[in-house]
């Protein structure tokens, strides 16, 4: 009877190695052409990991002695899977066949943290902490050895863990800060680099970067490990936040305690990911400048930032900013020697920021950390103070105008910027600041994000949204509507490309009472009504709700190649 158990033990690391007893043959030359044979096979498993098709290379540090003869037979098959970044650690399943002789022994170590499927025959005698029983998972000790009679086929399935990739075997890359010729700029392997970026938490990362950008931001570490290692992947560089406590939600600068706890919190946070060879700086804090009164925030965070110095000298750091004002920025001058350069977060205003810089007396370096489309803070609001929302387009059209005149335009103390948002977020509404729908359509500024970055449009364009009127009327207009009654809806769209499109029209309840305050998490309104058309008509009828109050409704037109231009009407319903 054979014995199928799941063997379960923990670690990661790194290195095959490989040691074997070449077995007594009779004659000489077998000797050689056996050896000849093994030291083949040892060469080709160090090349690096370019030369193999997948593209892909792994570490296992199992190290195994094989005695006795191996018949002509005997043979190991690894399969790798195609999706494995080179030079480091699999983060995935490695299927392994290995047929060994009668009579074999072997003793192996392996890492921790690998699961293995192993079928094993009768009377092999195994030392170490085995399962009760072959067919449940336990756990090994580091060092198994196993004598007796292996059946002539032994798979194993390794599964490395996710914490393991390919960067783990990288270093940490050196970023520094320099003045040259009346120009500050950014240094990352010794040449100067330029921010393009986006901020992306929960978002597509390869997306990101098929757009062409080189960098992206977080706002926290909970997800660092993954972000890191994807970043790495497809070619971009880490902004990483350190959430630091913020006093609009009831952080007490004066509790030097908790203002402890916290630094001994972050400095973990830091030694944990600080080698990484993704990471480009730190992001100390986000908008603690916003609805604030104590200053002291600022002292605790230049004591992140000296310790960040303290022990890694690899990395620069900075705040980011709610804007900028003249009062924050000479106690940050005056206290904050610490930082390396600030980072000012600007939606519509962002189009005035050399001005907002000038009027608060900063001359250093700076980057833009949060930009985008126009805040909801920023556009006219209805008679029932709803904020009317801009069309993807109209966004398109601004942040392209903000790229230019404002983000690009500063050659001298801009060091890059990071737009807002690579994701979907739910910010008054489910389209404000994402870049991409909740169903994941790209809008259209992803097409512009592509261009400013690489000087080319997409070859399939997001489909782009002229105007859009309810009952005759704009989004500007006020608009009443009677309980239960039917209107007109009309929305006018074009496609660069002629694609066939579609349109979804979706009505949604606007409750103020969902509204939070900066970029916290809000709840969705619920979809009360929503219709689907396979082929898109300018005009439609809807159907007034039956309560009273405050809508929106919303437009999606797609065009099949997952993109999707949108906009929404607000609308009171009256009885």
């Amino acid at each position: 009877m054979r014995k199928r158990g799941t063997l379960t033990l923990r670690a990661i690391k790194a290195r095959a190695l490989c040691r074997f007893k070449a077995p007594a043959f009779k004659r000489p030359v077998t000797q050689v052409v056996y050896i000849f044979i093994v030291l083949a096979a040892c060469m080709i498993a160090a090349l690096p990991a370019s030369n193999f098709a997948a593209r892909a290379s792994f570490t296992f540090s199992a190290r195994a002695a094989y005695a006795g003869e191996l018949p002509a037979s005997a043979y190991s098959e690894v399969v790798l899977p195609e999706a494995v970044s080179s030079e480091g650690v699999l983060s995935e399943a490695v299927s392994c066949e290995v047929v060994l002789p009668e009579a074999a022994s072997c003793e192996v170590v392996l890492p921790e943290a690998v699961s293995c499927e192993v079928v094993l025959p009768e009377a092999v005698s195994c030392e170490g902490e085995l399962p009760a029983s072959a067919s449940s998972e336990g756990v090994l000790s580091e060092a198994v050895s196993c004598e007796g009679v292996l059946s002539e086929a032994v798979s194993c399935e390794v599964v490395l863990p996710e914490a393991a990739s390919s960067a783990e075997s990288k270093k940490a890359v050196k970023v520094e800060l320099k003045y040259v010729d009346g120009k500050y700029s950014l240094y990352r392997h010794g040449k100067p680099y330029y921010i393009k970026g986006a901020g992306i938490e929960f978002g597509n990362i390869a997306n990101l970067a098929s757009h062409g950008a080189n960098s992206m931001r977080t706002w926290r570490t909970d997800s660092a490990r993954s972000e890191l290692d994807l970043a790495y992947e497809n070619g971009l560089t880490v902004m990483m936040g350190l959430e630091v406590g913020r006093e609009r939600l009831g952080f007490d600068y004066d509790d030097t305690a908790s203002v402890r706890k916290q630094f001994e919190y972050l400095k973990g946070e830091v030694l944990k990911y600080k080698d990484h060879p993704a990471l480009l700086a730190w992001g100390i804090g986000n908008e603690l400048n916003l609805w604030y009164k104590n200053k002291k925030v600022w002292d605790a965070v230049n004591d992140v930032a000296k310790m960040i110095h303290e022990v890694d000298g690899n990395h620069l750091t900075t705040t980011m900013l709610s804007g900028i004002g003249k009062d924050e920025v000479d106690y940050i001058k005056g206290h904050c020697p610490d930082l390396d350069f600030i980072s000012i977060q600007m939606y519509g205003d962002v189009i005035n920021i050399e001005k907002r810089i000038g009027d608060a007396g900063w001359d250093g370096a700076y980057a833009v950390t949060e930009w985008g489309a126009t805040g909801h803070w920023e556009v006219p609001r209805t008679e029932w103070n709803i904020p009317i929302e801009q069309t993807s387009s109209e966004k398109a059209d601004v942040i392209l105008e903000r790229w230019e005149k404002a983000i690009y335009a500063n050659k001298t103390h801009c060091l890059g910027s990071y737009v807002f948002f690579w994701a979907q977020k739910q910010e008054r509404t489910p389209t404000w600041y994402g870049f991409f729908l909740e169903t994941g359509e790209e809008t259209e500024p992803t097409d512009v994000m592509q261009y400013v970055w690489t000087g080319r449009w997409p070859e399939n364009r997001v489909p782009r949204m002229d105007s859009i009127f309810l009952d005759g009327k704009t989004r500007y207009d006020n608009i009443h509507l009677k309980s239960g009654q039917d209107y007109m809806l009309n929305v006018y769209s074009h496609d660069y490309d002629n694609d066939s499109l579609t349109l979804e029209v979706q009505i949604m309840p606007d409750i103020p009472e969902y509204y939070r305050g900066g970029g916290d998490h809000e709840q969705r309104p619920p979809t009360i009504n929503k219709n689907e058309y396979d082929k898109y008509e300018p005009s439609q009828i809807i159907k007034a709700p039956a309560e009273e109050g405050p809508y929106r409704v919303f437009v999606y037109v797609r065009d099949g190649h997952n993109n999707a231009g949108t906009a929404n009407i607000p609308f009171y319903v009256d009885k």
